[in-house]
């Protein structure tokens, strides 16, 4: 069975072709181009839902117009990452805390998501099916 999203990923304008992921690259701070591939996975999935399902969405993830440029989202990691999704230098950070984090935004604005780190390997490819389902970026 074949699972996808039911919307297209926004596209952010990078002044070349569009990228399809937002890079921790972007990012002006070192310690989240080093280390933040969790905080800018966590952005991507928040811009999805923001704009696919945008009930209960504030702060500045509004400023995820359908297609952002690069300089909006290294904006929203340099903000929102550092606020919401905090790392540690030559850590970064764990599946457990990503979740914890996203939990916690999602309560904060009173979102109807819930995200989970723990799930058996042999359950794993049938949860991320449900993910995409469900229209929700795994």
């Amino acid at each position: 069975m074949e699972h996808r999203l039911r919307h297209p990923f926004w596209p952010v304008k990078t002044g070349h072709a569009p990228a399809f992921a937002l890079s921790q690259q972007w990012s002006s701070r070192p310690a989240m181009r080093g280390w933040g591939c969790g905080p800018a996975a966590a952005l991507m999935v928040l811009g999805y839902l923001r704009l696919h399902h945008p009930d209960g969405f504030s702060l500045p993830l509004e400023a995820l117009s359908s297609e952002p440029t690069k300089e909006d989202c290294a904006l929203l990691l340099d903000t929102v990452g550092r606020r919401c999704f905090p790392i540690l230098p030559r850590f970064g950070m764990n599946g457990l805390s990503l979740a914890f984090c996203l939990n916690r935004y999602f309560r904060r604005h009173r979102m109807p998501f819930h995200a989970a780190w723990c799930c058996r390997r042999e359950k794993a490819l049938s949860r991320i099916g449900q993910m995409l389902d469900n229209d929700i970026p795994a």
